[in-house]
C-alpha cells in the first residue's frame, strides 16, 4: 500500500527552511494579469516568504519588476495591494524617489550624503516573464522559463483567450493554520468533493476526477451535468450558464483545474478563469491568494452565471479552508504518523 508523507514534514521548520531553498528559491510566482495594471505608474505589489516585490507599468509602456525596498533605509516603497504612483515612486521615509524604470532620480539633501553615487542606487530589479498576459516573477534564475514550466497546459489554457481577460472580483487573500503542502494535497484529492463539498459535488454531478498528470502537473476535471442535492447556487448555475463562442464544445461545460507544482493552480470555468496560489509563510501557515478574472462578455446570463460561480467557490473555499485546518492540527498529534494513499485515479 502506497503510504502519504509523514506528518512531521508539514510541521518541521528545519525541513521547512529546505523547501524554501530547493523547492521555492526558483519557483515562477504569478503576480497579477497585465489588464490589472493598464496606465504608467499602476503597480501590483506581492509578498513571498519574506521578500517584497512590485511589477509596475513604466512611463514607455514596459512592465518592470522590482524588489519594494528603498535602496537607502530598506523602507517599504509602495503601499496596498495595487495603486498608482504617478510617474515617480517615492519612498515615504526619507523622499529618495526612482523612476518607473528604478532609477534614482531624487535625493533630498544629497549634499549631506558625502560621496553618494545616484547611479549606484537604483533599484534591485527581479526576474519577470510574460505570459498568456499573466505577469510572473522569480527570485531565483532558473534555466527553464515560464513558458517551458507552463508547456504541458499551455494547449487548454489557450482556450480561455487569456491575454484578453481583466479582473471582476478584488483579488483575495486568506491566511490559513497550515503547511502549504496539505493545500495542494487537498486540492487534487477528487475523492473528498463527494463528502466535503454537497454544492460542488451536486453541480458536478460526481463527474469531478484526475484525468491526468505528470511529475510537475495534476489536471482535474468535471463536467456541469444535471444537477444533485438542494444546492440553490449549482441549480441557477447550471440553468443559466449561456453558451461561450470561444471554446470548443468539449470545454462547455467543464470545470477544469490545474495544479502546476509547487503552488500555482489554475481554475478554468466556461464563464471566467481564476487563478490560485499556496503562498508558504513558515512550516505551519500558509496564505491562499487568488485572482478572478474574465473576457468582457456582457449578456445578462454571462453576468449571472459569473455571479453564482464566484458565490458558489467562496462556499467551496470556506469549506477547504476548514478541511486542510483541522488536517494540520490532527497531524500535530503524535498519534498519526503517515496514511494510505488514495489511488493515482483519485489523486
Amino acid at each position: 500500500m502506497n503510504l502519504s508523507l509523514p506528518a512531521w514534514v508539514y510541521s518541521n521548520d528545519e525541513f521547512f527552511a529546505l523547501e524554501k531553498d530547493v523547492i521555492f528559491r526558483c519557483a515562477p510566482q504569478l503576480v497579477c494579469h497585465e489588464s490589472d495594471i493598464p496606465n504608467p505608474g499602476d503597480y501590483e505589489t506581492f509578498t513571498f516568504l519574506n521578500r517584497d516585490a512590485f511589477v509596475i507599468r513604466t512611463s514607455g509602456g514596459s512592465v518592470r519588476a522590482f524588489y519594494n525596498v528603498c535602496r537607502h533605509r530598506a523602507h517599504r516603497l509602495l503601499s496596498g495591494d495595487r495603486g498608482n504612483c504617478g510617474h515617480r515612486i517615492v519612498c515615504p521615509y526619507h523622499a529618495w524617489s526612482y523612476s518607473s524604470e528604478g532609477a534614482l532620480t531624487g535625493v533630498p539633501y544629497i549634499e549631506e550624503y558625502e560621496g553618494l553615487s545616484m547611479s549606484d542606487y537604483g533599484l534591485v530589479e527581479i526576474e519577470h516573464e510574460i505570459y498568456f498576459g499573466f505577469i510572473f516573477i522569480r527570485f531565483g534564475s532558473d534555466d527553464r522559463s515560464v513558458a517551458d514550466w507552463l508547456a504541458p497546459v499551455s494547449a487548454e489554457l489557450s482556450l480561455y483567450q487569456l491575454p484578453q481577460v481583466v479582473s471582476i472580483a478584488e483579488r483575495a487573500h486568506h491566511q490559513v493554520r497550515a503547511n502549504w503542502k496539505n493545500g495542494a494535497d487537498n486540492y487534487i484529492d477528487a475523492l473528498h468533493v463527494r463528502v466535503a463539498h454537497p454544492g460542488l459535488n451536486g453541480l458536478l454531478n460526481k463527474s469531478y476526477g484526475i484525468t491526468a498528470a505528470s511529475d510537475e502537473v495534476f489536471r482535474l476535471e468535471g463536467q456541469v451535468k444535471d444537477v444533485l442535492g438542494k444546492s440553490e447556487l449549482a441549480r441557477r448555475y447550471h440553468e443559466c450558464l449561456p453558451v461561450v463562442p470561444h471554446l470548443p464544445e468539449s470545454h462547455q461545460k467543464s470545470w477544469l483545474y490545474f495544479l502546476i507544482w509547487p503552488n500555482l493552480m489554475f481554475n478554468l470555468y466556461p464563464d471566467q478563469v481564476e487563478f490560485m496560489q499556496f503562498l508558504p509563510v513558515d512550516a505551519n501557515h500558509s496564505v491562499i491568494r487568488y485572482g478572478t478574472y474574465a473576457v468582457p462578455d456582457d449578456r445578462p446570463a454571462m453576468q449571472e452565471a459569473r455571479e453564482l460561480n464566484i458565490a458558489l467557490n467562496v462556499e467551496v473555499g470556506d469549506e477547504d479552508m476548514a478541511l486542510i485546518s483541522s488536517v494540520q492540527r490532527g497531524m500535530e498529534n503524535d498519534c498519526f504518523g503517515q496514511g494510505p494513499q488514495i489511488g493515482r485515479a483519485h489523486v
